[in-house]
């Protein structure tokens, strides 16, 4: 009897520290001052219990940018931040390099502050203690008659990384001209190359097994997005055409040596969908070879987060994300950070927004070690500003897309379904998540009277509101499988 009861007692202990301990932690965390500041990338730091982040922070309306580095804990509470002034030129970080067990390393540019050139750049590598304390600067020269337009970090191999972009000749400003820059882990140097003949603005590169190259090219400025295949020296061999019409911004993450996944915005369908591809096959004679699906709708800019919307720890649980209502950096309007999760072969579980009281774009977004993810980005609140001001905002979340514990700072609301314009006149329009296949909407006065109600079939809907005098109105989105939206909406 003794040893049962002690078998209880332990498979308890056992079942309070699971159900205590091994749950994920979500939150959202705002950094707002009163400068202008956006985050770019972020990295989880497992053995310290924080997050890392990094971006650019200046005063509102100045195109003198200063590095700025910022470090969260995995609860969401602020550690520790620094902003690195470089007195001469602006300073961008845009990526946290992986790989160092003792030192936190910051990537990043540097190019004089004159807008419609940022002339004289330099790759920037920072290099800080964990505790973002300073010790090291190293600095790599580029064109100086070029403007810099954009740089993605790469990890080439265990010894090797590049930087591969695009810089812009300022006489022929809309013509991108891609450069690869290698350098090593201890951040020497390696190579430079430039394809100054020719438009083309980079944004991938991977070492295939047989010792060449694989590059994504950016369809920039109505150029038709590509896949180069370059040998050893980065002569080019062949290019092909990105299947499916998927454009950029695109997020991209191998699986294999010869797979991998990638979203991007899709051409393909109706305007301004995002598409996701596992493409199956790096042989440049058989570039087809691919699993493929899309979501979104009509009359939104659903555009993926620029500096990598896609991310996986474990390929059958998907995460991809960007921003819904996208509209360039500083509108007024309203937008969300858009989140959805897939299997491995690209059937979507669920697709979640977050926002709709300001102007949100998202920029990065990873998958996390606990089984959720975690997106950066910016939050521009128009409504209460009138400056050029833009705050770090970060939301992390489980894997069901969820934010749970979250009763401090309730300021953000997870939606499955959309309604916008909001205000609006003689149409609603309505945007259902896609896990939801059928759904109702119903709209009342205020008073609580029926006026109308309109079934939704898959994701979006339009609804007359012609008839229906100026005011305030609730509306209610319900199905039968779990979909309950509501809120206020305002006839013009």
């Amino acid at each position: 009897m003794k040893t049962i009861f002690k078998s209880i007692f332990l498979l308890s202990i056992l079942f309070l520290t699971i159900n205590l301990f091994g749950q994920t932690t979500t939150f959202e965390y705002l950094f707002a001052t009163l400068k202008d500041e956006v985050a770019l990338d972020i990295i989880e730091d497992t053995a310290n219990g924080s997050y890392i982040i990094c971006g650019a922070q200046k005063n509102p309306g100045s195109y003198n940018d200063n590095g700025f580095i910022l470090r969260i804990s995995d609860e969401g509470a602020f550690i520790d931040s620094a902003t690195i002034i470089d007195n001469k030129q602006r300073l961008v970080f845009s990526k946290v390099l992986p790989g160092y067990s003792d030192s936190l390393v910051f990537a990043g540019f540097r190019t004089d502050t004159i807008f419609g050139k940022f002339l004289n750049t330099s790759l920037v590598f920072y290099v800080t203690d964990m505790d973002l304390n300073p010790k090291d600067t190293v600095i790599h020269h580029l064109i100086s008659n070029y403007s810099y337009l954009n740089g993605y970090v790469k990890t080439i191999s265990e010894n090797r990384m590049a930087v591969i972009g695009s810089m812009l000749d300022t006489a022929y400003y809309f013509s991108p001209r891609m450069f690869i820059h290698e350098f090593s882990h201890s951040l020497d140097s390696l190579t430079t190359v430039y394809w100054l003949d020719s438009i083309a603005n980079g944004q991938d590169l991977k070492v295939l097994p047989n010792g060449n190259y694989w590059c994504l090219l950016h369809g920039f400025n109505g150029y038709t997005p590509k896949y180069y295949f370059f040998d050893s020296a980065f002569n080019v061999l062949s290019e092909k055409m990105v299947p499916h019409d998927l454009s950029d911004p695109f997020g991209v993450k191998w699986d294999s040596d010869s797979t991998f996944y990638i979203t991007g915005e899709w051409n393909g369908g109706p305007d301004d969908d995002v598409a996701f591809m596992h493409q199956l096959y790096y042989d440049p004679d058989n570039p087809d070879k691919n699993l493929f699906n899309w979501w979104g709708t009509l009359d939104t800019m659903d555009l993926p987060a620029y500096y990598g919307g896609l991310d996986f720890n474990n390929k059958d649980s998907i995460f991809m994300g960007g921003t819904t209502h996208w509209a360039g950096d500083f509108p007024h309007v309203p937008s969300w950070f858009y989140i959805y999760q897939t299997d491995s072969m690209l059937n979507i579980r669920w697709e979640r927004f977050y926002g709709g009281d300001a102007y949100y774009a998202m920029l990065r977004l990873i998958a996390t070690s606990d089984g959720g993810c975690i997106a950066v980005g910016y939050k521009y609140d128009y409504l209460h500003t009138n400056a050029y001001q833009r705050d770090i905002y970060v939301i992390k979340l489980n894997s069901e897309g969820l934010l749970v514990g979250n009763e401090e700072h309730p300021s953000i609301k997870m939606q499955e379904a959309l309604v916008f314009p909001n205000p609006g006149t003689n149409e609603i329009r309505v945007r259902v998540a896609a896990q939801y296949s059928e759904s109702l909407f119903r709209l009342f006065d205020m008073n609580g009277k029926e006026l109308l109600q309109q079934k939704i079939n898959g994701r979006y809907s339009k609804v007359s509101t012609a008839f229906l005098k100026p005011g305030t109105y609730i509306y209610r989105i319900t199905s039968d499988d779990g979909l309950h939206e509501s809120g206020k909406w305002v006839k013009q």
